[in-house]
């Protein structure tokens, strides 16, 4: 906690030309630069697409994201600004979620750990923020999601004591906390009978505020302090803050990078977080008519193609819960047609799409549409390590042997001494490998 001051009051300083500030955009620099966050957007995506390779069992490419991302984080640190403690913390969960599922890969000592020997060397072994990463990658596995919450509690309570909460970064992570704390691990409320026996007035504050939880219909109960209502309302002042129609004509202000994050941000949090299915809808729907084409145009990482995804994950999910498969499949086939024609990481989000069309239609039990799908992405994956996937093998999405070796594949299967393929059929053997 107090490392966590002593950074903070080091970017604001009141009265001091050196101090940092706040626009609707975000963060400014003592020089009067909006602070760019493309750095954190990259950091995120390939996080996300670690994520999205362990989930079809490819530890190899995930293993080279993952080196890629601890060489690009000097950046991260030099200059420091105040985002940063906003993003190490759920940085740091991310990355423990994927040491859960696969601990080859010693996410957080090969990013977080190698930032720590980074930020030592700049700032010194003492400095706060030395000691705020050495918290994080060294507290114990039982103790680490509440040192998260609290560390990422107190930076948001102090960051909206200097630059307030009406801008989209602050919203964001406002956001980001209540989807990681307030929702999944919110407290169980023992529910009381009507007419349960009378018991003494509480004595402290807190517990009459129980008392008073207990004694409430569920829905009425704020998650954690996160006011839905009221995030919503502000995400709705900044996006028409932030829109200077003499300095942009609608079209243009629509379409612009600026435009579309801050929509992004907000329909996130209007349907995952403030469970507001209208109003996320609504956004999904006007991010991808409005970024659509460019996607497609200019494939690649960018705010756009991360936007883009995301709105379509947000209108497949409204329609898979109102029981409409039809629309719910045209969107994702859409997004898989047009990710897959991008780079790397666009179409490791195609991925994405294509395990959650898989999952969705055996859940309706559509196998035959589901492997339909699974040939698809196969093909994509097959595309990502430059890997030619015969249309005939079906390989197993956990089965390493299938997709890495494919020596079981009759059609795949490739002779080492005579480079020609082997046409014979499967052995009992072979097969019981998947």
């Amino acid at each position: 906690m107090y490392s966590i001051h002593q950074f903070l009051a080091s970017m604001f300083i009141g009265g001091s030309q050196h101090s940092w500030s706040a626009n609707q955009f975000g963060f400014v620099e003592p020089d009067g630069t909006e602070l760019q966050h493309d750095k954190w957007s990259l950091i995120e995506s390939r996080c996300d697409s670690i994520s999205i390779l362990l989930r079809c069992n490819q530890i190899v490419p995930a293993q080279e994201i993952l080196r890629e991302l601890s060489c690009g984080l000097y950046t991260l640190i030099n200059p420091p600004d105040p985002l940063f403690l906003g993003k190490i913390w759920r940085l740091g969960l991310v990355l423990r979620g994927l040491d859960r599922r696969a601990p080859q890969l010693q996410a957080i000592s090969t990013v977080l750990g190698r930032l720590r020997d980074i930020c030592r060397g700049l700032h010194g072994i003492d400095s706060p923020i030395s000691a705020i990463l050495n918290c994080v990658v060294e507290v114990d596995e039982i103790d680490f999601t509440p040192t998260m919450r609290l560390g990422f509690r107190e930076t948001l309570a102090i960051l909206d004591h200097n630059v307030q909460d009406e801008n989209i970064m602050m919203l964001n992570l406002w956001s980001t906390y209540a989807q990681y704390f307030s929702k999944p691990y919110v407290k169980f409320v023992k529910r009381k009978f009507i007419n349960a026996t009378p018991d003494n007035p509480p004595r402290t504050v807190r517990g009459a505020a129980r008392k008073q939880a207990s004694e409430a219909s569920p829905h009425e109960r704020l998650r954690d302090h996160i006011q839905k209502d009221v995030l919503l309302f502000k995400f709705d002042q900044v996006w028409h803050e932030c829109y200077d129609p003499q300095h942009l004509p609608p079209g243009q202000w629509r379409e612009s990078d600026a435009c579309i994050r801050i929509s992004h941000y907000f329909a996130y949090a209007a349907f995952w977080v403030c469970e507001k299915t209208l109003i996320g809808m609504k956004l999904a729907h006007d991010i991808i008519k409005d970024t659509r084409d460019s996607v497609k145009t200019h494939p690649g990482l960018s705010v756009k193609a991360m936007a883009f995804g995301v709105a379509c994950k947000i209108i497949a999910t409204a329609h898979r819960r109102n029981g409409d498969i039809e629309k719910c499949e045209k969107v994702l086939k859409d997004a898989i047609d047009v990710l897959s024609c991008g780079d790397q990481t666009s179409r490791i989000k195609a991925v994405d799409m294509c395990l959650t069309l898989v999952s969705w239609r055996r859940e309706w039990g559509d196998l035959d549409g589901s492997q339909e799908v699974e040939r698809w992405l196969l093909m994509i994956q097959g595309s990502i390590q430059g890997i030619a996937m015969c249309p005939d093998c079906r390989p197993s999405l956990k089965c390493n042997k299938c997709f890495e070796n494919r020596e079981h594949c009759p059609k795949c299967r490739t002779s080492k001494t005579k480079g020609v393929q082997d046409m014979q059929e499967l052995t009992p053997e072979a097969t019981q490998d998947c």
